[in-house]
Order: C-alpha cells, then sequence, then structure tokens
C-alpha cells in the first residue's frame, strides 16, 4: 500500500467521538463532499431538485403589475401535477420585442443567484425572468423553504400559486417562508423575478436551515480540515453560535481581566461573551449585564481605583458602566460627558471612546444627513473630540464626514478612517492634528477663527487613501497590533475593517 492511498484511508476514517449534534462528522476528501454529505445528514433536501432553466428578459409593467401573466405562465396547465412542464425548447417574445429562450442554469439551490446576466444594461432593468426547475419527491410531503429575491416574486408549484409579493425590495436570503406541496414523482416550479433598477437576484434555500449553534459546529470542523481562503491556512476563524432571541449587530468589543469578551449592540444591549474560547465553540453564553442605551458604537474597557469599568459612547453622551456590588451586572450608569449636540438626525452616529497613554478618551462624530448632503445641525458634528479624565471636553479637529475609527500609531499620534461619500473621495486614513480640517464643510459651522462664513482651512492630507471596493467600501475601527509578534509580522501596523465587505486591510 503506498502511502498515498494510506493518506487518503486516513483522511476519509471519521475522527473517533466527534459528532456535530448527534450526527458523527466525516471527513470526505473534499469540503464540499464533507458538507454535502453532513447537510444531507443533518437537514435533508426538500426533494430531489433537477436542472435550473432561466427565461429573461421579458417585458414589465412596473411595480404593482407583476400579477399580469406572461411568456410561460400561458403553460401552468403544462406543470400541473403529472404533466409534461413547459417546453423549455420553446421561444418567447421577451423585451423590446426581442426573441428569448430558456437558458440553462447552473445549480440555483441554496446559493445567491445573480439576475444580471445580460451584457446590454438595458436589458437588465425594468424586466421580469423566469426560472423553472423538476423535483423529485420519493413520496407526498408538504415542505417549508425560504426564499429572497430582489425585486418582487411569484411562485407556481404543479401549476398552483403558492407565493405573491409585488414590491421593490433587496435580496435578504431568508425574507420568504413558502410551503410546497410534493406529489409522487415530478413536481414543476416556476418562479418569476421582477427588477426595477439595481440588483437583481434570487435565492431559494432547499433544507431547513441549521440552528446557530450546529452551524457553528459544523464549520468549525469544516474549516479546520479544509481551510476555505490561503489566509485560512496560518490564521483560524472560529464563529460563535449566537443565542436564539439576541441580535447581536455588534458596536464594540474589548476584553475584561479574565479575558472574557465585552460586546455592546447597536439595539443598546451589553453582553459578556461567556465560554467564547471553547472549541468548537458550541457552549457560548451571552450573559446580558446592560441595556437600555442609544445605539452605542464602541467600548473600552478600563480600571477605575481597582474597579473594572467600560465606557462606551452612546449618541448623546459618553457612558460609564459601572458594577458597583461586583456581582458581574452593571449597577450604575454614569453621564462623564456630553458636551456635543443631538438633534435626531438618523445619521447622527457616534463613535468611541479610545483611550490615548494620557487617559483622554477620543470621540469621533458624525454629521447629520439631508438632502444627500452631510449636515452638521447641532454642535461638534463633524468633530473628533478629546476628554480629559476629569471629564472636561476638548474640540480637537473637524471636517469629518463618517469617522468609523480611531486609532494610536506606535507613538500615541491619533488617526481616524472617515466613509466615501460626499466630499469624501473614498475611504481614508488621517491623522487628527488639532486645529485641522479634513474637508468637509459642514461642520465650519462651529469655527470661531475663519475670517468669513465663505472661507476654508487649509485641507489635511489623507494618509492613505483606500481604493473603493478593491479596499473597502466602509471602513471601520482600527486596531493596532501591539503583540509583539504573537500574531504575525505586523507588529506596529493598523488593521482597517470594512463593513461592507468584511475584509480587513493592513496599513504599515
Amino acid at each position: 500500500m503506498t502511502l498515498a492511498v494510506l493518506a487518503l484511508l486516513v483522511s476519509l476514517a471519521p475522527a473517533q467521538g466527534v459528532t456535530v449534534g448527534d450526527v458523527p462528522y466525516v471527513k470526505r476528501a473534499t469540503r464540499e463532499e464533507t458538507l454535502d454529505a453532513m447537510m444531507d445528514a443533518l437537514t435533508p433536501e426538500a426533494g430531489d431538485w433537477g436542472d435550473w432553466h432561466l427565461l429573461s428578459p421579458l417585458p414589465w409593467g412596473g411595480f404593482g403589475e407583476l400579477a399580469t401573466p406572461g411568456g410561460p405562465e400561458e403553460e401552468l396547465a403544462r406543470m400541473a401535477a403529472g404533466g409534461p412542464g413547459p417546453d423549455l425548447t420553446r421561444a418567447w417574445p421577451g423585451k423590446d420585442g426581442a426573441e428569448v429562450r430558456w437558458e440553462p442554469l447552473p445549480d440555483a439551490t441554496n446559493r445567491r443567484v445573480d439576475l444580471l446576466v445580460h451584457d446590454d444594461d438595458e436589458q437588465n432593468v425594468e424586466a421580469v425572468c423566469y426560472l423553472y426547475v423538476p423535483v423529485t419527491a420519493e413520496t407526498a410531503r408538504s415542505v417549508e423553504l425560504t426564499m429572497g429575491s430582489d425585486d418582487g416574486a411569484r411562485v407556481w408549484v404543479n401549476g398552483a400559486l403558492v407565493h405573491d409579493l409585488d414590491v421593490p425590495r433587496g435580496m435578504t436570503p431568508d425574507d420568504d417562508l413558502l410551503q410546497f406541496d410534493l406529489v409522487p414523482g415530478v413536481n414543476h416550479v416556476l418562479f418569476k423575478i421582477s427588477q426595477g433598477q439595481g440588483s437583481w437576484e434570487f435565492q431559494i434555500n432547499t433544507r431547513a436551515a441549521l440552528d446557530d449553534a450546529l452551524d457553528a459546529e459544523l464549520f468549525y470542523h469544516l474549516d479546520r480540515d479544509f481551510p476555505p481562503t490561503r489566509e485560512r491556512e496560518h490564521y483560524r476563524v472560529v464563529t460563535l453560535p449566537v443565542s436564539d432571541g439576541i441580535v447581536l449587530e455588534v458596536g464594540g468589543l474589548d476584553f475584561l481581566s479574565d479575558g472574557a469578551p465585552l460586546v455592546c449592540n447597536r439595539r443598546g444591549e451589553v453582553y459578556v461573551v461567556e465560554n467564547a474560547y471553547g472549541e468548537p465553540p458550541v457552549d457560548v453564553v451571552y450573559r446580558k449585564v446592560a441595556d437600555g442605551l442609544h445605539e452605542p458604537l464602541g467600548l473600552a474597557v478600563r480600571r477605575d481605583d481597582g474597579v473594572e469599568t467600560a465606557y462606551l459612547v452612546q449618541r448623546g453622551e459618553l457612558t460609564r458602566l459601572v458594577d458597583v456590588d461586583q456581582d458581574g451586572d452593571v449597577d450604575r450608569y454614569e453621564t462623564f460627558s456630553d458636551d456635543w449636540g443631538v438633534s435626531g438626525n438618523y445619521h447622527e452616529f457616534a463613535f468611541g471612546p479610545k483611550f490615548d497613554p494620557a487617559g483622554n478618551a477620543w470621540v469621533t462624530l458624525n454629521v447629520g444627513f439631508c438632502g444627500s448632503l452631510g449636515k452638521s445641525l447641532v454642535p461638534w458634528r463633524g468633530w473628533a473630540l478629546k476628554i480629559a479624565p476629569d471629564g472636561s471636553m476638548t474640540p480637537v479637529c473637524d471636517g469629518l464626514r463618517s469617522p468609523n475609527g480611531i486609532g494610536f500609531w506606535t507613538d500615541g499620534t491619533p488617526f481616524y478612517v472617515d466613509n466615501q461619500g460626499d466630499y469624501v473621495a473614498t475611504n481614508r486614513m488621517s491623522e487628527l492634528v488639532p486645529g485641522s480640517w479634513h474637508g468637509h464643510p459642514a461642520s465650519l459651522r462651529w469655527r470661531d477663527d475663519l475670517p468669513s462664513p465663505d472661507a476654508r482651512p487649509r485641507r489635511q492630507p489623507a494618509t492613505v487613501w483606500f481604493p473603493y471596493k478593491k479596499m473597502g467600501q466602509s471602513a471601520a475601527d482600527i486596531a493596532l497590533d501591539t503583540t509583539g509578534g504573537a500574531f504575525g509580522p505586523f507588529t506596529g501596523q493598523f488593521f482597517v475593517g470594512d463593513q461592507t465587505l468584511a475584509t480587513v486591510m493592513r496599513v504599515d
């Protein structure tokens, strides 16, 4: 027996005692084979889904007109149970009178399908398309599936309408719950998806979703055995399942002295994440220790007079959370500083704090957003602020738009990242030099050193520009590698996240 064959046999053998839920985990030759086999065991597919076909684009009457019959809806009688199904060789009059035919489509189950398939952009807007797939069932059964579409959708099973939603919307994979009543043998499934402008997408999920704990456990083993990217061959990523009833939407993250993560979320809750380092992470518990806060976007753990405390920025203030009796729950919410304004505008986010070596808390304030332009409706919107240990506030610099992240270089120099938008050509990092102006004019109204209302200070140059999309669309927070080599050869470099593309950039 050759070593190559022996290695293959070892790789196919089940790891002793390893299960996902109650199902033995068996590593097969590839990640795809392993995932398919495990999903079949954990959540069997609703029937055997055959070859997909797409018919696109066809005329569309606009929102509110999706129910107007067209194209292959003439053949719904052929799609009744026991019928032959649609004539996939037939041509149909498409958008603008062009002839369209059914085209084969790669397997469209359980994945996001991009329907922008036409080279002519005019064919990708103001239209509808149809998708057809046969589903074979061994026995009569009723199954529940989830689906999403951009925009509206109608769905027929064996010629009967089972879903009808005519709305403009973006695609979320599990927006719609559908019931398919399958008969033994071949079942005919027809989808009609409308398209106004922008994205045109569709997803049908033919299996019941795994709960978060099973999903995290399964992908823990898959990622260990088959790293999905080159980076993951060297840096493991472990997904922590989120308990039912919790919508996490993390806005801030730091660590308590015992290593437990402390997170705040956009909904104003603060959780201690217990058992966060278990492998696989099946025993994670989110223990709520505070709530009722106003969209905190940032959190920092400090020791004040020997007591572990947490600071976070709500929209209207820098708040100090104190566990007075040391029982693990927050007992006191203290306003540490509220020396800035809040108008109620939806875009008035506030970020921080980040503490500099002198113990000052730094906060950055979003401008509001009105009529497609950022506005500084109340004091200090579009500014970076420094709050001293005694709670006094100093406005540092202005011209900020959507300053999502703050960080300090190895010598304590403060930097921030700003989001692309009006007056910001693409995401950028800039040094927060006292008195500097970073280019957005809305915040200038709170200056008293300009000769006239139309005057502009010298613009502070960007330290780094992030090419749009190639290096993110919405720059997020900054973290400096201070591990001394424990995290790799990046000591003294910044990591900058991106919240749209879920990527991390490196800045040296």
